[in-house]
């Protein structure tokens, strides 16, 4: 700790304090009395310089008489301030030499506490990874038992399709039964594992009879390397479909260069063969590929309403786009040109076209009628325009909300004659139910494809006749201030 320097006595005590405020109180009313009897004239100023002289006399006796008592205070307060700062200094090197101790001791308590927290927090560490280990391998051996159960019904369910099961000699009928069913497992996959090495193996077999796209029966040499059947005679050779009944069927024939291939193969040489590597499912594919005549009549009757809202719809847009693309141009400056008295109304009559040629006319015949009367004619004339421009587009709008609704009444109607077809000869082919819902779905994709253009065509044409509609709405509001424009002038020429 910083040593405290003793600080420096005061050079007068209380007493010495109070002596000097009275000496300076004495001063300055002695000061302010001379001030008063220099301004009053005839005041008796030498009694009162002798009064505080007196004053003054006795104030410095008593001072004298105390200064031997105020040096020996003072003297013993110093005395004192001296031993307390020794003793402040002895207890503050005492405090400072017990301290270090301490303060080493302090270190190593906390040390010790710090390396034990690290031990403890890897104890607790190893605690929680044993235990997460404990759960995961019991995750993994549930997961092993499940795949156990799973590989043991599948060679149970492998066991039950194979037949012809026998034990050989040295087996008697002694064996425990699960040496038994054990034996049966492994002798099932070792015969399935031969046979299925013999189906790999690529075998020719003659006098094959197969039945020819023409629908005529046809023999000839088989090639058969797995799954995959090639045929070929003095005449023809392709890939056969032996999914077919009740004769193998070829599905697909060679040209000459891939019949040649195939008969060197039938010499012993090596050879590359063309195959299908979908196993018919791209024959299959190429076969569901129908015309769109075929596809519509799959949709039922409901398909004839919805193709001939579809056409109606399609005549009125052809016919509105004409209209529209045939309506006369406006000029957007004609009309101010004639408010502007830049060219007479008859000249604006004549350079004006369509719509915009009638309301100028409607503006200059009744200008003398007021400015209402052009008005009323006006909007009845801009009515008549707007039930013209968007005449028949009603059409397309229903078209759009119709042909979705026709679309799902005809899905509805497939799906209850599928459900009852189900309910006479059951569901076990699955092909049925999944043909009768294609082609109950038909109907709601027709009526989609027709209501999605309708509602676009629809949405385009409304707003173009609306758009010339309100050009011609701005033409008229403006023309109709050659009634005020008239009125005026005839107001000028009766004054004049």
């Amino acid at each position: 700790m910083p040593m405290l320097s003793p600080r420096p006595s005061p050079c007068l005590n209380v007493p010495d304090k109070l002596v000097l405020s009275i000496c300076q109180s004495l001063r300055q009313r002695l000061r302010r009395t001379m001030m008063f009897n220099n301004f009053i004239p005839g005041h008796p100023r030498p009694k009162v310089m002798t009064a505080t002289l007196l004053a003054i006399t006795t104030l410095m006796a008593s001072f004298a008489s105390h200064s031997a008592t105020i040096s020996t205070v003072e003297s013993s307060i110093r005395n004192d301030l001296k031993k307390s700062i020794q003793q402040y200094t002895a207890a503050e090197k005492q405090v400072r030499n017990e301290r270090q101790p301490l303060s080493a001791q302090l270190n190593k308590l906390e040390k010790e506490l710090s390396s034990l927290r690290v031990n403890a927090a890897t104890v607790q560490r190893q605690k929680d990874e044993q235990y997460l280990g404990i759960e995961q391998l019991k995750k993994r051996l549930a997961q092993w038992k499940e795949q156990d159960a799973y590989i043991n019904n599948l060679l149970r369910e492998f066991n039950h399709n194979q037949s012809g099961i026998t034990v050989p000699p040295g087996h008697t009928a002694q064996a425990s039964k699960q040496g038994l069913a054990a034996y049966s497992s492994f002798d099932a996959i070792e015969r399935s594992l031969v046979t299925l090495h013999q189906a790999l193996r690529p075998q020719w077999v003659n006098n094959r009879s197969v039945l020819s796209p023409s629908g005529d029966i046809i023999q000839g040499q088989t090639l058969t390397a797995g799954p995959v059947q090639w045929f070929i005679n003095a005449t023809q050779a392709g890939l056969v479909d032996r999914t077919h009944q009740p004769l193998p069927m070829l599905i697909y024939t060679f040209d000459d260069d891939q019949q040649s291939q195939l008969n060197l193969h039938q010499q012993g040489q090596l050879t590359r063969l063309s195959l299908d590597p979908t196993l018919t499912r791209a024959t299959a594919l190429e076969a569901q590929q129908e015309s769109i005549q075929d596809h519509l009549a799959k949709g039922g009757i409901w398909t004839i309403p919805i193709l001939a809202f579809g056409s109606f719809a399609l005549l009125i847009a052809l016919f509105k786009a004409i209209q529209f693309i045939r309506l006369p141009k406006r000029d957007p400056a004609l009309i101010g040109q004639i408010l502007n008295r830049e060219i007479p109304p008859q000249q604006g009559l004549t350079q004006a076209t369509g719509y915009q040629q009638e309301l100028i006319r409607l503006a200059v015949t009744h200008r003398h009628s007021g400015r209402e009367v052009i008005d009323d004619l006006m909007y009845q004339y801009l009515l008549l325009t707007k039930g013209k421009l968007e005449r028949m587009l009603t059409g397309i709008a229903a078209t759009a909300a119709v042909a979705p609704l026709l679309g799902l009444l005809g899905t509805v109607t497939g799906m209850i004659s599928t459900f009852k077809l189900l309910t006479l000869f059951g569901s076990g082919d699955e092909s049925m139910l999944s043909t009768g819902i294609a082609q109950a779905l038909i109907t709601t994709e027709l009526g989609l494809i027709v209501a999605i253009p309708a509602l676009i065509c629809h949405a385009y044409l409304t707003r173009r006749a609306r758009r010339y509609l309100t050009a011609l709405e701005a033409d008229s509001v403006l023309l109709s201030q050659l009634g005020q424009i008239h009125q005026s002038d005839k107001r000028d020429a009766d004054y004049a």
